[in-house]
């Protein structure tokens, strides 16, 4: 497990692999074309609590586990083009705080499931499905941007 405490200030990353990750109060960057890739089996969660949000400026997260946000924010930064990619079988998004989401797009092994649970989300550019199923369970997921293929299969 990564976690980081409170008092580090901002984590400037090009590529970090973790098991688990948490960020509290804190604020990490990722640039363009960098990656953080959040791999675990299980959990290869990533939760963001107290103040803490990612910035993320072009690049990439990769997540095998939950995206959990429990923090007092948006969890990203906007208005930001940067993704988050939930490659893992089942999947959650959930937490009592509702996310902004850069962009959003799911992969899967045969059609898996992600889940919204607890809280609404908003996708400022695009939201990307495949051929996964997203199950808000009567959250709202709000993508923004008009384009007709800001959100596809």
């Amino acid at each position: 497990m990564l976690g980081f405490a409170k008092g580090y200030g901002l984590l400037l990353l090009s590529f970090l692999w973790a098991q688990e990750m948490y960020i509290l109060n804190e604020t990490v960057y990722i640039a363009n074309q960098e990656t953080l890739a959040v791999v675990g089996a299980p959990p290869g969660s990533l939760q963001v609590d107290g103040t803490g949000i990612i910035e993320n400026d072009g690049g990439l997260v990769w997540l095998t586990g939950d995206w959990i946000n429990s923090s007092s924010g948006d969890g990203f930064v906007t208005p930001r083009s940067g993704w988050l990619w939930l490659v893992g079988g089942y999947q959650r998004l959930f937490g009592p705080t509702p996310t902004f989401y850069n962009s959003l797009a799911l992969f899967n092994n045969g059609g898996d499931l992600k889940e919204m649970i607890g809280a609404d989300g908003r996708i400022q550019n695009f939201l990307v499905l495949n051929d996964c199923e997203l199950r808000t369970n009567g959250q709202i997921m709000l993508v923004e941007n008009p384009d007709p293929a800001a959100i596809t299969r």
